[in-house]
């Protein structure tokens, strides 16, 4: 231990004088040049460094002030208000002090100008020297005693149970310590948290605001890397320095209980050590303080653990006061066990006290929170990701930052680093590269195999085959046919997979999902290439379904061509061309037709369009009908999937083929073919700016306005295209211009629109001569405006 001198200033000349004063009153012997004072210092507990401060609104009205003989700790002088009497709380608090220094001062010196108590440190005894002077002070100094274990432990519980100040400085240590044991680089995927870096979520305010508002408890809940464990993150480093409030983070997912959890972090931060027992005395002492709350957040909760469950429901029953709330993070189907009784058939005690903030995709406010923050770190994302519905997943914001991070960190203040719109391909090429453990891919290629299964089972539960659209997730008994138990178990304890329980079935949520895709991609591409052999429909069906059931379908199919084609050496000519003959076509909503809606915040919702223009909502056992026209009804897009998929295989099928046009370059091909759609080719979010596509309605259908960016991967993979090409893609434009299709023309706009945007003058420049004189006037003929 050690005393770090924290003294930036003078003291108040009314503190000085009253000091002075009472000096020369406790130590009349001792000269005013021998004694010098620190009225800031800090005490050291464990590795919380603990500041003790003389503020004007010092609690008690107590100055606490070190004395320093030559260069010696002397004593804590702690100094009272002379209107307020001494008590033994203030000897217990200033022999604490001292035991907590290192070196330990031998005396505590208390007064309030008048009275006067003098005591032995490591006895807490007075201190009555035979003949008060210099020397028989220097002998107490050489004579003094180390302080005993069981007296730092006192010393620990009495600045714990009685000083704000500490165990508030104390919590907030643990809170640090635990979540950097957790925190990693960016490409430390399974590190929940990145160092140095926050993601802001709107939920961080409402567990504040409901925590001052006196609430109990309040429930997390989202799906597995929804940014559960960030958000109780950020709530420790938003109070950090709050007055009233302290965050201690607790990683409860181990089995023990609440208060073992609670007591080896207090063991191990503060060397304060307790029982389970003595943390839950603790905890109820601190809670019914009235001026000063404590946060405990607990996160990874198992909500099946019954000693957890029991402890948790003791923390919100009356033996606890209003000074303790509690936030939990939680996934959907935990948090729906925790609120039920063990019979399921009433509330339980948390379902009846606790609040339920339901985290989802972010938000329109969070993402732009979201770009502001990645800016500062010199990396900006693409025109149009706001419009992306994974754009709006944490961990893929995290992924596609990874490997633009460390070149965007030896950027000047005036450059930027750029971050894709949407995912690609780049995505599994990236998890290649990272993730070379033949034991992890060995179990994932496990995993991928019982993902496929499951795919197939068209029997799941409406609410699992939703969910299974979006998140990578596998019931735990298909899994069970690829990996024995112990392996599944393993993988548990490891972090790799999550367990829960949805649709009343045990299921495992995946993490690291970009490691999925690639060993789905795998799979796929052995079956393509068996399939190739018997005939090409049945290959580009499978590469379809694959496309339709799997999260990140799109992205999975098309890396199955990728590979297929690496495994075997040859090009599947005939079946890129199935697949671009299978034109997506636009259906209109007809009454009788039937929707199961994964709705973030909602759950699982059936929406039945009725005839006379009715739409009836069913959701968590309540209908709601409401009155639409029918031709607000909409329309659905059907058979996008060949599409999407050969727009992310633009640029990577460096072929030609000749036919009876001549020779075929399949990246223009491609740009010209898909390009011409009539139809938006992507996936909306579930958010109002991912929902929503700024477009141009015309004769025949709409495009997607020349501002909005990137909204499709035809549009993104053209500019790749071309930003690589420049003026050799000149051929290309003027076969645009020709075609005079609208739908063509306004992709292209957006594209070239990107590249004047480029750092390289040669590129901005071709793009910008581009613009002004071909495509910008080709387009304002369909559009009016589109050059402003």
């Amino acid at each position: 231990m050690t005393i770090t001198k924290l003294t930036e200033a003078p003291t108040e000349a009314d503190l000085n004088a009253r000091l002075d004063a009472a000096i020369k009153h406790a130590l009349p012997w001792l000269g005013s040049e021998s004694v010098r004072r620190e009225t800031k210092f800090k005490v050291q507990i464990g590795r919380a460094s603990v500041p003790i401060k003389n503020d004007s609104g010092s609690h008690e009205a107590r100055a606490d002030v070190l004395l320093y003989f030559g260069d010696t700790p002397l004593a804590v002088f702690e100094l009272k208000r002379q209107d307020l009497n001494l008590s033994l709380n203030d000897e217990k608090q200033g022999l604490s002090y001292a035991k907590l220094l290192s070196p330990s001062p031998p005396l505590v010196v208390i007064t309030n100008g008048a009275d006067v108590r003098i005591l032995e440190t490591h006895t807490g005894s007075p201190w009555v020297p035979e003949t008060p002077s210099e020397q028989a002070l220097r002998d107490l100094l050489d004579n003094a005693s180390k302080v005993a274990k069981g007296e730092l432990k006192e010393a620990i519980h009495t600045l714990m149970h009685d000083s704000p100040a500490v165990w508030m400085a104390a919590v907030r240590e643990i809170s640090k310590s635990n979540i950097e044991a957790l925190s990693g680089s960016w490409e430390d995927s399974l590190c929940p948290f990145v160092r140095g870096w926050i993601l802001p979520r709107n939920a961080t305010d409402v567990i504040e605001k409901q925590a001052l508002a006196g609430q109990r408890v309040s429930l997390l809940v989202g799906a597995p890397l929804s940014g559960k464990s960030n958000v109780l993150r950020e709530v420790c480093l938003r109070t950090m320095v709050s007055p009233t409030m302290g965050a201690l983070y607790l990683c409860a997912g181990v089995g023990s209980g609440i208060f073992q959890t609670l007591a080896d972090a207090l063991n191990q931060a503060l060397s304060w050590p307790v029982t389970p027992s003595e943390a839950r005395n603790w905890l109820i002492q601190i809670s019914n303080q009235n001026q000063q709350k404590l946060l405990v957040l607990l996160d990874d909760i198992d909500p099946g653990d019954s000693t957890s469950r029991r402890e948790l429901e003791e923390l919100l029953s009356d033996t606890f006061g209003q000074g303790l709330f509690v936030a939990i993070a939680v996934h959907e189907s935990g948090s729906e066990q925790l609120c039920r009784s063990k019979n399921m058939l009433s509330q339980s005690l948390i379902g009846m006290k606790a609040k339920v903030i339901t985290l989802t995709s972010l938000s329109d406010e969070e993402f732009k929170s979201a770009q502001d923050s990645l800016a500062k770190r010199h990396m900006l994302f693409t025109t149009g990701a706001q419009y992306s519905a994974e754009m709006r997943e944490p961990w893929v914001i995290r992924a596609v930052s990874a490997h633009v991070q460390a070149r965007a960190s030896h950027l000047s203040k005036e450059a930027f680093a750029s971050l894709p719109p949407m995912l690609s391909l780049r995505l599994i090429a990236e998890a290649r590269t990272r993730f070379e453990s033949p034991e992890l891919i060995r179990y994932y290629q496990a995993i991928a195999s019982a993902l496929l299964a499951d795919a197939q089972d068209r029997d799941r539960r409406a609410p699992l085959l939703l969910e299974s659209l979006h998140t990578y997730v596998v019931r735990r008994l298909t899994l069970g046919d690829y990996l024995p138990s112990e392996e599944i178990n393993r993988l548990v304890s490891l972090g790799f997979v999550r367990p829960a329980i949805q649709s009343d079935e045990p299921v495992l949520y995946v993490r690291l999902p970009e490691l999925v895709a690639s060993e789905l991609s795998k799979k796929i591409s052995k079956e393509i290439a068996k399939l190739l052999r018997n005939g090409i429909p049945e290959a580009a069906e499978l590469l379809i379904n694959a496309a339709q059931h799997l999260p990140l379908g799109d992205i999975v199919a098309a890396q199955s061509v990728m590979d297929c084609m690496a495994d075997t050496g040859t090009f599947p000519y005939d079946l890129i061309v199935t697949l671009l003959d299978l034109k997506p076509t636009e259906r209109p909503v007809q009454p009788g037709t039937k929707f199961g809606l994964d709705f973030p915040g909602v759950g699982y919702v059936m929406v039945d369009y009725l005839e006379g223009g009715k739409v009836k909502f069913k959701a968590n056992g309540e209908i709601i009908t409401a009155d639409v026209s029918e031709v607000d009804f909409g329309a659905v897009i059907e058979n996008a999937h060949p599409w999407t998929i050969l727009s992310h295989l633009v640029n990577r099928l460096a072929a030609t083929r000749t036919d009876g046009d001549g020779v075929i370059v399949m990246a223009p091909y491609l740009i010209k073919e898909i390009g011409d759609s009539e139809l938006l080719l992507r996936r909306p979010g579930q958010t109002l700016d991912s929902r929503r596509a700024p477009m141009h309605d015309l004769q025949g259908g709409a495009v997607v306005c020349h501002h909005a960016g990137f909204l499709e991967q035809i549009t993104y993979s053209t500019y790749e295209y071309l930003a690589y090409e420049g003026r050799g893609a000149d051929a290309l434009i003027n076969e645009v211009i020709d075609l005079d299709s609208p739908f063509l023309l306004s992709r292209v706009h957006i594209a070239l629109q990107e590249i004047t945007t480029l750092s390289e003058d040669h590129l901005s420049q071709w793009a910008v001569e581009t613009l002004e004189t071909k495509v910008g006037p080709a387009l304002a003929k369909h559009i009016d405006g589109v050059c402003e």
